[in-house]
């Protein structure tokens, strides 16, 4: 492995700095100091940020004219990384709490590629800044990750309405599996949801799309008969909870998911729900890639259709918002019988 390579040579440079014979604890000290912050650089203070900014040079600055097209908007961007000993748990593998440092610079090299040329249109016109807030992450763990055991995360935008922007991202092994025909393990999945702010202002995310050149055309408004109710919203624009009850009638070959789902909250109904497996979840994500790269026709309703179809899981992300008011209800259960313990062996609420 090249990092082992890396290491071996600069245990070797730092032992033939130091005269064997004359050779020091203090010595020692050093030379394992500087391996152990150089087998774990991805967890010293400041390094997350620098990556950060770097994400934000690479598609602001450096690749600031690679602008996507609206072929593009459905398309995965992927990063590369390790997981150091530092990020390893008693199990000896990633552990579950690093997996959303990751997923911050997945997701700003995503969002920074898609909507850069918004943001330069905006500075340019003067307006008022827009920026990025996340609203909510969730994930599931499918496999463990070991020990510097190189691995990606490939996050793609999932659908939008109103106010949420939806990604999706999935930690996947770098190389195909042999035992599973070469596809390629997924460690994890995760959804996540921004929303577009200016001030206090939430900017709809269609608007920032299409100032960034990323939707096609939109379709002319339709004559509307005399007598008939005209639509309140342009297509696009369909609220998420609309979305559960209308995507029903507009993708009928997708309503086993729902009905699927719950089979068993009903009593006697004899249905069996079906179990779905890391591979059938990795084998869907690709079809639905594949289906993207065979659309010739790149229109509106294409773009819509996609989206709609996404959303179908991002509305599921919704309902958690109810959270918030579990945690009354917990205290009016127990009243003030919290038991509170100290965060570390010191007792301090910051170390």
């Amino acid at each position: 492995m090249p990092l082992v390579s890396t290491l071996r040579s600069l245990f070797l440079a730092g032992a033939a700095y130091a005269n064997p014979r004359s050779m020091t604890m203090g010595k020692l000290g050093r030379i394992f100091a500087v391996l152990i912050v150089l087998a774990n650089l991805k967890v010293i203070p400041f390094f997350w940020h620098s990556r950060f900014w770097y994400a934000l040079y690479i598609h602001m600055l450096s690749r600031r004219r690679h602008l996507p097209n609206p072929t593009h908007i459905f398309a995965p961007i992927k990063i590369t990384s390790r997981s150091p000993l530092y990020e390893c748990d008693f199990n000896y593998h990633k552990s579950n709490s690093t997996y959303f440092s990751d997923l911050d610079i997945a997701r700003t090299h995503l969002v920074a590629h898609l909507i850069k040329k918004s943001l330069r249109l905006r500075r340019q016109r003067g307006d008022k800044p827009l920026y990025v807030a996340l609203g909510g992450v969730m994930s599931l763990f499918r496999r463990e990750i070991k020990p510097y055991e190189k691995y990606e995360v490939w996050s793609r935008v999932l659908g939008w309405d109103d106010k949420w922007f939806w990604v999706v991202s999935h930690f996947v092994s770098a190389t195909g599996d042999p035992k599973h025909g070469g596809k390629r393990k997924i460690y994890a999945s995760s959804l996540s949801k921004y929303v577009f702010k200016v001030e206090r202002k939430t900017i709809p995310p269609i608007d920032v799309l299409e100032e960034s050149g990323l939707l096609p055309r939109r379709p002319q408004a339709v004559v509307t008969p005399p007598g008939e109710k005209v639509a309140d919203k342009p297509a696009g624009l369909m609220e998420s909870a609309d979305l559960i009850v209308k995507t029903e009638v507009l993708h009928p070959h997708l309503q086993h998911m729902d009905a699927d789902s719950n089979a068993g909250s009903d009593v006697g109904s004899g249905s069996v729900p079906i179990i779905v497996t890391p591979e059938d979840q990795l084998a869907a994500e690709e079809e639905e890639l594949e289906m993207v790269d065979k659309i010739t026709r790149w229109d509106w309703e294409t773009v819509d259709r996609l989206r709609k179809q996404g959303l179908r899981t991002a509305h599921h992300m919704l309902g958690l918002d109810a959270l918030e008011g579990e945690f009354e209800k917990g205290n009016a259960r127990v009243g003030d019988k919290v038991d509170e313990y100290p965060a570390s062996i010191l007792g301090l609420s910051w170390a």
